[in-house]
């Protein structure tokens, strides 16, 4: 098996400060955090290289980046979150088949896993399902629906992206975040890092990430807080189908039994924001998906017209504000990693779950 590069690349993919693993006594290193890459003659092996390595009590870290390859991974009985940070990757493992771009995560709860990618970089958080069950338990959170059994072991790949929503992204951010934070205090404070919990911390992220019945016990897919009830359904209903045309207070009030300062209240104590809010939040929403998934010749003024912005000034600050890139920049990235894509993998055919 060839010699581990120590060596930093540039630009850095990762966006968190690296620390090489140091050569001595690293594959030993390897073999203890990736049961994946102790494989003789792995594609992954050669050429890739660990830029980032995070020991904590119940967890390990591994920023890994290498070429474009083909190869069966064996996570045993370990859970991995692996998070693509540059590049595109197909995955699949039993009947499930997950597609991933830059920023996508994909939960998997162990065993065999088939990877075929373009040049990757990615970001593995790999601990025990004891791990995933202790930390859910711990959120003790009421379920949505108190017949229904809590969710405490990943059976099944779970694919999260940005697109998903504001709380997905949300999510994944957060990870990022943390991510930064213990590189930045593996380097100027490693004795402080068994005592603050960080594992556990990823640990709840990942399981907000994976079970999306935990996310919904505290509100509905649409984001209602709790103790809220469905009248608004027909008014959200009315919304969705409306989104590319201009929307009034007045005309969604016209549409439903409310005034428009009951129509508020209501939005308010269920949602937590105004009518306006969550009519700009939903179109941010949809925008992001379709320019991450931009047919060809599409441009970012259609989308945004589709979405119901008139103003393209407007949309642009908004969008920023919001998912902090350009819209131009997020369509060129989505356009790039689908020119990068696997062999034999097209955008129409993206899915989560067979």
């Amino acid at each position: 098996m060839s010699a581990i590069e120590t060596t930093t690349r540039t630009p850095n993919p990762f966006q968190f400060h690296l620390h090489p693993v140091p050569a001595s006594g690293a594959m030993d290193i390897w073999r203890s955090t990736l049961p994946l890459l102790i494989h003789a003659g792995s594609p992954l092996d050669a050429p890739g290289y660990a830029s980032f390595l995070l020991l904590l009590d119940s967890m390990k870290v591994l920023a890994l980046e290498g070429p474009a390859c083909r190869h069966r991974l064996d996570l045993r009985d370990r859970v991995a979150a692996i998070v693509l940070t540059s590049g595109a990757a197909c995955m699949s493992q039993g009947k499930g088949l997950w597609q991933l771009n830059r920023g996508d995560c994909l939960i998997t709860p162990g065993g065999s896993l088939d990877w075929s990618s373009t040049a990757f970089s990615a970001t593995f958080l790999v601990f025990s399902q004891h791990l995933l069950t202790e930390v859910v338990r711990a959120l003790k959170l009421p379920l949505a629906d108190p017949s229904l059994r809590r969710p405490t072991e990943l059976l099944d790949g779970v694919l999260c992206r940005s697109s998903d929503g504001a709380e997905v992204a949300s999510l994944l951010q957060a990870i990022h975040l943390l991510l930064c934070i213990s590189s930045d205090l593996q380097a100027s404070s490693p004795c402080l890092l068994p005592h603050l919990g960080l594992d556990q911390q990823l640990g709840i992220l990942s399981a907000l990430l994976a079970f999306p019945d935990l996310r919904h016990s505290v509100h509905s897919r649409t984001g209602r807080l709790p103790g809220s009830d469905h009248t608004l359904d027909p008014v959200i209903n009315y919304i969705e189908a409306h989104l590319s045309e201009p929307l009034s207070l007045a005309a969604i009030a016209a549409h439903s039994h409310y005034s428009r300062r009951a129509l508020q209240y209501a939005f308010r104590r269920t949602y937590g924001c105004t009518v306006t809010q969550w009519i700009r939040a939903r179109r941010l929403d949809l925008a992001h998906g379709r320019l991450r998934l931009a047919a060809a010749g599409e441009r970012v003024s259609e989308i945004a017209r589709a979405c119901g912005y008139r103003s393209m000034s407007l949309f642009s600050i908004e969008f920023q504000q919001r998912f902090h890139i350009r819209p131009s920049e997020l369509l060129r990235q989505g356009r790039a990693d689908a020119a990068a894509s696997p062999p034999g993998w097209t955008r129409d055919d993206q899915r989560d779950t067979p």
